[in-house]
């Protein structure tokens, strides 16, 4: 049986032509003028790694967000729409435990209009630890009896860390010039119009790695504290006597490293 194309086929055909030109036309008008629908205008990644990413000192998470992805990762994506790129990354932490894990993959996903709408990045990315970080606080210290002060390089740390341990500390006092691990003190040291002695510590991780910090110590020297006992002076046949100082003192505190007389 053959079919006839009659008139009514003919204007079916015209309308649906016409239907198909214009929704092209439209779709191109709305290309050049910026209108195209969101499901069109995924941004396209330009580059995509690997990376080489370095952690602070301390090894300190890196937290991949907007900000730090297109900082630290080797990843940058362009807007079809002339946009802002907004990205996002799975997983978005990179901390000391994947210094060993070797290359890591990462997913990058990029967005121009509030991630409606996503390209998608997958991309390895080598993590290398960024050493030691040191922190280190003043101390402010007494002689001992003897005049005598031992300090571990260890009393000056205030939180120092690093991604490979053992943290190992040193000091130094001669500004970095010699190091060890404790230093002694005596009166020769004190200065008592600046008792402030200026430290170097130094802090080295488990990869042999080294940062340092400046800090202080102040040595101290007590005051001298007075004690005082009675004491009955008898006189003389003349009616004369002498005190000494002695006679009164009980056990005065005198200073450990200055000289003091009663």
């Amino acid at each position: 049986m053959v079919s006839k194309f009659t008139s009514r086929n003919r204007t079916a055909l015209f309308r649906t032509n016409s239907f198909r030109w214009a929704s092209t036309y439209l779709f191109l008008i709305a290309l050049i003028f910026g209108g195209v629908s969101n499901a069109y205008a995924q941004p396209t990644f330009t580059q995509c790694g690997p990376s080489n990413v370095t952690l602070q000192p301390g090894g300190a998470d890196l937290v991949l967000n907007d900000l730090t992805i297109p900082a630290f990762l080797s990843v940058e994506a362009t807007s079809l729409t002339g946009g802002t790129v907004s990205y996002m990354a799975s997983p978005n932490v990179i901390s000391c435990a994947d210094i060993v894990a070797g290359p890591i993959t990462i997913t990058v996903m990029a967005s121009d209009d509030g991630f409606t709408t996503t390209s998608t990045c997958v991309t390895t990315v080598t993590v290398m630890d960024g050493g030691p970080a040191a922190i280190c606080k003043p101390l402010e210290l007494a002689l001992d009896n003897m005049g005598n002060l031992a300090v571990d390089a260890e009393d000056f740390d205030d939180g120092s860390s690093a991604c490979t341990s053992p943290l190992t500390f040193m000091i130094s006092q001669d500004g970095g010039a010699s190091f060890f691990s404790e230093l002694n003190f005596s009166c020769m040291n004190l200065d008592p119009m600046d008792p402030t002695i200026d430290i170097v510590l130094q802090v080295m991780d488990g990869n042999m790695t080294t940062a340092t910090c400046m800090t202080t110590l102040t040595l101290l020297d007590e005051a001298p504290v007075a004690i005082c006992q009675p004491f009955t002076l008898v006189l003389d046949a003349n009616g004369m006597g002498t005190l000494l100082p002695s006679d009164i003192d009980n056990n005065s505190n005198l200073t450990r490293c200055m000289d003091q007389t009663l």
